[in-house]
């Protein structure tokens, strides 16, 4: 299934590229771009930067964010981008400028004010997150607010507050019943509550969207050895070490549970 991605993404990429060969690549170069032009490149070169950023090629997806910059350096999205990439380098300094850059220039924007949530997430400022993803949700017109729902039960899950975190992630789920990352990480909450049941309602329905993956296979292992169902417990640590044989959570397995 990853490949298949990658492929994708590769394509589109290509696709874009082949617009803005067509339209002129460098400003200091040819200057005689209207303005909507110049947004037109800029839009193309934030969709090529973040695919690129998605493929794991973060200094690829730099040149092609930093281009874009040079046709419109009021692009709120590459400055969207441009903070999860420096996040993603560790360069904290750079992340906060270009995110905060973004929320100046699209303070409404619920995407963005997302992103900005799970960035002070990951610096451990929780109530400072949650109110950012407090904002994005207040937008009528947000088309996604499961996504910001699903960031904010992991967020208070991390701030120790596991209850609002479920409230949040089945918020999510009300909204998209059918998200993944709302559905496996309800599933590892009812496990650490021993809810085994729960658990692997919760997996099954994941898997039925977004397949099987190692995480869900142990998960799954899990579970049915919490309701002592070891006959299906081993049934799963088999598919883990068959088809992802070289990934920690089949390691993991071997040790949870022998044959």
């Amino acid at each position: 299934m990853l490949k298949i991605n990658r492929f994708i993404i590769y394509i589109w990429i290509t696709i874009f590229l082949a617009g803005c060969a067509s339209l002129g690549s460098d400003p200091s170069i040819d200057s005689g771009k209207t303005p909507e032009q110049r947004k037109r490149l800029a839009s193309l070169y934030v969709k090529m930067g973040y695919g690129f950023l998605k493929m794991g090629q973060p200094q690829i997806a730099l040149d092609k964010l930093k281009r874009g910059l040079a046709w419109d350096p009021n692009n709120p999205q590459i400055h969207a981008v441009l903070g999860e990439l420096y996040a993603g380098l560790k360069e904290y300094q750079l992340a906060v400028q270009h995110y905060n850059k973004a929320l100046q220039l699209a303070p409404q924007n619920p995407e963005i004010r997302n992103a900005w949530g799970s960035f002070l997430c990951q610096q451990q400022k929780y109530a400072q997150a949650e109110v950012e993803f407090l904002a994005a949700l207040s937008n009528p017109l947000y088309t996604k607010p499961w996504e910001t729902q699903a960031n904010a039960g992991i967020c208070a899950i991390r701030a120790n507050n596991p209850a609002k975190g479920e409230q949040y992630l089945r918020m999510a789920l009300a909204s998209n019943p059918k998200f993944p990352l709302a559905l496996i990480t309800l599933a590892k909450l009812q496990l650490s509550k021993n809810n085994y049941s729960e658990a692997n309602t919760y997996l099954i329905r994941y898997e039925q969207v977004a397949g099987t993956s190692p995480q869900s296979l142990l998960l799954r292992c899990k579970a049915a050895l919490g309701m002592g169902d070891r006959v299906t417990a081993l049934r799963f640590r088999k598919a883990l070490i068959d088809f992802f044989p070289n990934t920690p959570e089949a390691e993991t397995a071997k040790r949870l549970i022998t044959p």
